[in-house]
């Protein structure tokens, strides 16, 4: 698997992107579930379900905001709008 991680400024944000060639997920079937706590969409990973969870609500609190696109077993996408701090 390979996984790419980007940054970039655009207007007054940085914008953060992490990109894998991965396993992917169904955003049609799980799009409501995707940042819920304890959700996996997977037995061919390992994790605990908390993971997007947590990085969602941190980058909101600070006033960002996070987007993901993917696609089953061609890879996902996640970009991060995050708030400049001086």
């Amino acid at each position: 698997m390979q996984v790419s991680i980007t940054t970039r400024r655009e207007d007054d944000r940085v914008v953060l992107t992490v990109a894998d060639n991965g396993i992917g997920i169904d955003l049609v079937a799980n799009q409501d579930r995707i940042f819920k706590p304890f959700k996996r969409f997977t037995d061919r990973a390992h994790g605990t379900g908390v993971g997007l969870y947590i990085i969602k609500n941190i980058v909101e609190k600070n006033g960002g905001d996070i987007k993901v696109k993917s696609q089953p077993d061609v890879g996902t996408t996640f970009t991060v709008l995050l708030r400049e701090y001086e």
